[in-house]
C-alpha cells in the first residue's frame, strides 16, 4: 500500500519585491512612483522604507501596494516595458534636448520680431476662409493634422514613449502618454515637455520667415492659435504640465483647487480672450 506524506496543511505565503526602481523623491519629502501600469502613485516616505520588507506595511496597504503593481510576486517575471520608460542619460540626448530648447526660444524671439513688424496673419487667413473657402480648407486641415502629429512626436521622441498617440475626436485633441517622466530629473521632464511646442515655435518661424501668401498665413494663424491655447494654465495644457513639473508637485492644481494663483487664472482668461479675438475682430471686418 502506498505510503503520500503530508508535509503540512498551511497554506505558503507569496513574498513579494518591488517590482521596478521607477520612483523619485519630491520635494516634500514623499516619493513619485510609477507602477508596471504606467500609473501615477505618490507614496510617503514611511511606506517606501518598508517596500524592502512588505511584512512590516499594514495589511490596507499591502493590498493596494500588490494591485498597483508595486509589488510583485518574487516569482513574477518584471515587465521588461518598463525598463523602456527610464531616463535615457547619454550625453547625445541631454545635447539634443538643450539644443531642440534653444530652438525653440530663437524661433519664440524670431517670430515675436515678425508679428510685430509685419502684424498678425488672421486677418488675411481670413479673408481666405470667406473669399476662397475651399482653399482654406484644403491647407488649412493638411497643416492642422501634420503639425499636431509633428507636435506629438516630438513628446515620444524627448519621453522615450513607444507608447500610441491617444486621439480623442471629440475634444479634438492628441496626446501622449508621458507619466513616467515624473521619475526623470527635472531637465528631462522640461524637455520632454517644451519638445512639442518648441517644434510649433520653430515651424512658425519658418511660416513667418520662409514662405508667403496663404500657405503661410493659414499655417502661421494655426500655430499662433495653438501656441496661445497651451498659456490657458487652467486646461489640461502642456504650460500647466510644465508648472507642476517646476514645482516638483504632481497635483499642484488639484491641491490648489478654487485656490489657483491668480497670475495663473489672469493668464489662462487673457490667453483666451485674446485667441477669440484673433480670430472674431477679422470675421467682423470682412462685414464692413
Amino acid at each position: 500500500m502506498g505510503n503520500i506524506p503530508i508535509l503540512s496543511r498551511e497554506k505558503v505565503e507569496p513574498i513579494y519585491v518591488e517590482a521596478h526602481a521607477l520612483k523619485r523623491k519630491l520635494k516634500n519629502g514623499d516619493w513619485v512612483y510609477i507602477s508596471e501600469g504606467n500609473q501615477l502613485l505618490i507614496l510617503s516616505d514611511e511606506v517606501v522604507r518598508k517596500l524592502d520588507s512588505p511584512e512590516l506595511i499594514d495589511e490596507e496597504s499591502l493590498t493596494g501596494l500588490i494591485e498597483s503593481g508595486i509589488l510583485v510576486e518574487q516569482s513574477s517575471s518584471i515587465d521588461n516595458k518598463v525598463k523602456l520608460l527610464q531616463e535615457p542619460m547619454s550625453g547625445h540626448f541631454k545635447t539634443l534636448s538643450l539644443l531642440m530648447i534653444i530652438c525653440g526660444i530663437v524661433a519664440f524671439f524670431i517670430s515675436v520680431i515678425e508679428v510685430f513688424t509685419k502684424g498678425f496673419p488672421f486677418e488675411s487667413t481670413v479673408n481666405i476662409l470667406f473669399t476662397k473657402p475651399l482653399k482654406f480648407f484644403l491647407i488649412a486641415i493638411p497643416i492642422s493634422i501634420v503639425s499636431t502629429a509633428f507636435h506629438e512626436f516630438m513628446h515620444m521622441m524627448f519621453s522615450g514613449s513607444s507608447n500610441k498617440i491617444n486621439v480623442n475626436i471629440t475634444k479634438a485633441v492628441a496626446t501622449v502618454p508621458m507619466t513616467h517622466v515624473w521619475v526623470w530629473s527635472r531637465f528631462g521632464r522640461v524637455a520632454a515637455i517644451m519638445s512639442g511646442m518648441s517644434l510649433d515655435v520653430v515651424f512658425l518661424a519658418v511660416f513667418l520667415t520662409v514662405f508667403d501668401g496663404g500657405f503661410a498665413t493659414i499655417g502661421a494663424s494655426i500655430l499662433i492659435t495653438r501656441l496661445i491655447w497651451q498659456f490657458i494654465i487652467t486646461k489640461k495644457t502642456d504650460i500647466n504640465i510644465l508648472i507642476s513639473f517646476i514645482t516638483d508637485n504632481p497635483f499642484y492644481f488639484e491641491d490648489a483647487g478654487y485656490g489657483v494663483p491668480f497670475l495663473v487664472k489672469m493668464v489662462s482668461y487673457t490667453s483666451l480672450l485674446m485667441m477669440l479675438l484673433l480670430w472674431i475682430i477679422p470675421i467682423f471686418n470682412q462685414f464692413n
